[in-house]
């Protein structure tokens, strides 16, 4: 029986710049909370998710995907508040395991960022509780929201989906699914290794004069494109809320950089530049607006900010995000 996902399309799942300091503090959270609960008596059992039932756990289940180097913690829902810090899952469908089509969702540029990648026959694996199901890779599509998906011929099917392409920094109106059909269940031990999502410590220099607000995307004018990275990230890194984080962070400084410059307040300068670097003309915002960042395993190095109107290098000292270099660019001349 066809499930309609057209939760995708309200969610908004590949606009998630609202991401903030408690995205990497909750993950943390989640991730030790996704850890089984032992029976006190016998620490080696614990309570094991049944085939057939499907109760909102208490805690956290675990999204595995070797194939991506990708484990996520699962909640239940779709709202933002679940995305900043997790998977979700459509709470109109069964959970993964159990009869139907599941389905799972999370943000393009986070933990989906490369399930693009995977091919027929890649493993999928679900632990919640005591209980494993393994899936299989049986089909990858780009749909418009809306689309319906159908359980595989086992019956037992789950499906990831996230907004299509998966670099994009706004919303985009194709999804991407990846859908599995079940190949194994069984019962794990509660000894679960899970690895942390970094704590970024990254900051940008406050300006007393501009209002945090005003930084907001909403609020600034700028338009997003897309995401891209450099260096030599771990995959854990760029598949998890860090990215995020920082992209937002290099993003406010980018729309800071802009009003100063408009404003042409040198003092303000000082504050989010290198000294060598001299107070530029003014860009504005309303060009499409691209991101590299700089990644050396989970920690972020610099950051390229480029439009038609400038292109803005970011290196990090002492964990604070400042500007190095400045391009105008004009219709005849270029200023750096």
């Amino acid at each position: 029986m066809a499930i309609l996902f057209i939760l995708t399309s309200i969610v908004g799942i590949a606009y998630p710049l609202w991401w903030n300091y408690r995205s990497s503090h909750g993950g943390k959270i989640l991730v030790q909370r996704a850890l089984p609960k032992t029976n006190q008596k016998n620490p080696n059992t614990c309570n094991v998710h049944t085939a057939g039932s499907t109760p909102t756990p208490q805690r956290p289940a675990i999204l595995d995907i070797p194939a991506i180097s990708m484990k996520a913690p699962v909640l239940q829902g779709v709202s933002n508040s679940v995305l900043d810090i997790a998977v979700g899952h459509s709470p109109t469908t069964v959970w993964p395991g159990t009869k139907g089509e599941s389905i799972l969702l999370a943000h393009d540029v986070s933990y989906f960022s490369n399930i693009d990648h995977l091919k027929l026959g890649d493993r999928i694996i679900w632990e919640m509780g005591c209980s494993q199901s393994v899936f299989k890779v049986v089909s990858t599509t780009i749909s418009k929201p809306g689309a319906t998906l159908s359980p595989p011929q086992s019956g037992t099917g789950l499906s990831l989906v996230t907004c299509w392409p998966t670099n994009a920094l706004f919303w985009t109106t194709n999804r991407y699914v990846v859908g599995t059909q079940l190949v194994s269940q069984r019962t794990i031990s509660p000894n679960i290794s899970l690895p942390l999502i970094p704590n970024s410590q990254l900051q940008i220099p406050t300006i007393a004069g501009i209002d945090h607000k005003d930084l907001s995307f909403s609020k600034s004018g700028i338009t997003l494109g897309k995401l891209s990275t450099t260096g030599s990230p771990t995959k854990s890194f760029i598949q998890s809320p860090s990215v995020l984080i920082d992209t937002n962070l290099v993003l406010q400084d980018y729309v800071q950089a802009s009003k100063t410059a408009k404003l042409n307040n040198l003092s303000w300068w000082h504050l989010l530049a290198l000294p060598q670097v001299q107070l530029p003309s003014y860009w504005p915002l309303s060009d499409t607006t691209n991101v590299e960042l700089v990644i050396h395993n989970s920690n972020l190095k610099g950051a390229i900010v480029s439009s038609q109107a400038a292109t803005i290098t970011m290196v990090v000292k002492n964990n604070i995000l400042l500007i190095s270099k400045v391009s105008i660019l004009t219709k005849s001349t270029s200023k750096s």
